[in-house]
């Protein structure tokens, strides 16, 4: 199903209400980043505080002045089961800037994924390789087993490169 912008806002603004209990007053800018300016389905633009969060566990404590949600135009093309996944995530960027254990937590608390990775796999776990510093990971291995993707980088962290478990 196709969407248009409007559709992403107002699943943005459910999504905070899911997310956060009550749709936010700060002002919110919703565009289209044409290819390869954005690289990812979403991603969400504001200033967070330094060094903190702008939520302690489910309760946002406060918010930014204005938040500029770009989506891609391939978002724009998904099913609406993925693009809510996508607006959740986003969402909870809103009082986690970052991709931490609380955030993490959120997400699975909301049913969504803490990575497009994730989203794009229902769950799958992917470890990745980099050979050298500076160049990009490549998948090696994947499983649906937390456990098994972090054992597996575990064994092959005596080898050369360096490996990560992406969700």
């Amino acid at each position: 199903m196709s969407q248009t912008i409007e559709q992403i806002r107002a699943g943005f603004e459910k999504a905070l209400v899911d997310v956060w209990g009550a749709k936010q007053a700060a002002r919110l800018t919703v565009e289209v980043a044409e290819a390869p300016a954005i690289s990812v389905l979403a991603a969400l633009a504001y200033h967070p505080p330094r060094g903190g969060n702008y939520a302690i566990g489910d309760s946002l404590v406060r918010i930014a002045s204005s938040y500029m949600l770009k989506v891609s135009p391939e978002l724009l093309a998904q099913d609406d089961d993925l693009v809510r996944k996508v607006l959740l995530h986003e969402a909870l960027h809103v009082g986690y800037p970052r991709h931490d254990e609380h955030f993490e937590y959120m997400a699975r608390k909301v049913g969504t994924y803490a990575s497009e990775h994730g989203m794009r796999t229902g769950g799958e776990y992917v470890i990745e390789l980099q050979l050298e510093k500076g160049a990009r990971f490549r998948p090696v291995h994947a499983t649906l087993d937390k456990y098994e993707a972090q054992a597996f980088a575990m064994q092959k962290k005596a080898g050369p490169g360096r490996y990560r478990v992406v969700h």
